[in-house]
């Protein structure tokens, strides 16, 4: 499969028994374009009226504008309330400043500019995976819609990383199995963007180098796309590496970003988190005492829904997925694969507070889940002939989007919600 520009795709498919439709790569690229700006755009809207525009520049944006305003400090801080100076990556805060100088907007409405500037790359990338998985449109428009739904989809245009992590994070994915010296490249781009934004970034940018060696154990692969793809694993943890070989000159500790987390917020990975009991049984109440979600008890149920929809996931693929062709079943895994990584260091991370935050941490992880189970449906001939008995899946939609808009409520008035 080779790439044919920025946002083209190719127009014939080995998987697809039909005939290829003539289109120009021009209106490919602005159907795909204008879905993407409408969807940003309604997020936008959506999240103002529930709550006020102004009101998404809240908690971590206030560090995001300080460092994207004043940059990291001279000094390694030591005090605890100082450590947020240096406990984020350096991707978005320069993307903020980027935006800042470009546009001379206060530096605080830049972080929310700049955050919804990437959310729309993360609804292109949405519909291209769908659309490169030949997705029948009432199974598209229901894998959106649940994305859109989510409780913690607001996130994607309030001031903070999420969006432009989750952009770079699917544009990696998407040209990395798309072939060609400029797919490479662009992988390449995307990565470094990926890793420059969070520290789960590094263990993603070997998502292909391992899909490699899997398929050339398999007898699929050749030695050079193993090399190929180290290679671009190499190039896309420039980002995060070049944080690292930052910090080792300016305050004598590579790892001043893992010192941050501990001295400032206790963060004491537990990585076997994911095989305790404990972790599987959420807390109570939902409400707090004055009526408001509790977001903790939120981020404590995301554990047994996450494992309950990764497992259903699988025992559809194992199921459903072995009439597919070979090339599709690669980009599902690859999508596992990096929703698997992202979940679990999250969890990991996250399990020394009762998992308070995952609900926020683990979105990225159920886009890569949810365009893994519409590419699968969509390739399956059963669904594909008959694709409105999927649409169940709306079901959880009208109360996730209940829940996102109460917490889109809390968080523009100040309240921690994840």
């Amino acid at each position: 499969m080779s790439a044919t520009g920025i946002l083209g795709e190719p127009t014939t498919c080995a998987s697809d028994p039909s005939p290829a439709r003539a289109a120009s790569p021009l209106s490919h690229r602005s159907k795909v374009l204008i879905g993407a700006l409408l969807l940003t755009l309604a997020q936008v809207v959506m999240v103002s009226l529930a709550g006020g525009y102004r009101g998404l520049h809240q908690w971590d944006s206030n560090w995001y504008a300080r460092i994207a305003a004043e940059g990291y400090p001279e000094d390694l801080p030591w005090e605890r309330e100082r450590m947020a100076e240096v406990g984020f990556f350096p991707g978005y805060p320069l993307a903020v400043r980027a935006v800042a100088q470009l546009t001379g907007l206060p530096v605080e409405t830049a972080t929310l500019v700049a955050a919804q500037l990437a959310a729309c790359g993360v609804w292109v990338y949405v519909l291209l995976f769908l659309r490169r998985g030949r997705t029948p449109a009432p199974l598209a428009a229901a894998a959106v819609l649940l994305l859109v739904a989510h409780p913690s989809a607001f996130f994607l245009a309030a001031g903070y990383s999420e969006s432009l992590f989750l952009c770079a994070t699917l544009g990696f994915l998407y040209w990395s199995s798309a072939g060609g010296r400029s797919g490479w490249l662009l992988a390449a781009l995307y990565g470094i963007v990926m890793t420059a934004t969070r520290i789960v970034g590094l263990p993603l940018a070997m998502v292909p180098l391992l899909l490699a060696v899997v398929t050339l154990v398999r007898g699929e692969r050749r030695w050079g796309d193993v090399i190929r793809a180290g290679l671009l694993g190499g190039v896309a943890s420039l980002g995060g590496l070049l944080f690292f070989a930052f910090c080792q000159w300016r305050y004598g500790r590579w790892d001043t970003y893992m010192y941050a987390q501990v001295a400032g917020w206790g963060v004491a990975p537990d990585y076997l988190a994911l095989l305790r009991s404990s972790a599987y049984r959420p807390g109570l109440p939902l409400l707090l005492p004055e009526g408001a979600l509790n977001p903790n008890t939120l981020s404590q149920w995301v554990v047994p829904l996450t494992v309950l929809l990764f497992g259903g996931l699988l025992l559809t693929e194992l199921r459903l997925g072995r009439g597919t062709p070979s090339d599709g079943k690669r980009e599902r895994v690859g999508l596992f694969l990096a929703a698997f990584v992202m979940f679990y260091i999250a969890a990991s991370g996250t399990a020394f507070s009762g998992f308070i935050g995952l609900l926020r941490y683990s979105y990225c992880a159920h886009v890569a889940l949810v365009l893994a189970a519409a590419h699968l449906l969509g390739r399956v001939p059963a669904t594909r002939e008959r694709p409105w008995r999927e649409l169940f899946v709306l079901v959880p939609a009208v109360p996730s989007a209940v829940v996102q808009l109460m917490l889109v409520w809390q968080f523009t008035h100040g309240e921690w919600v994840a």
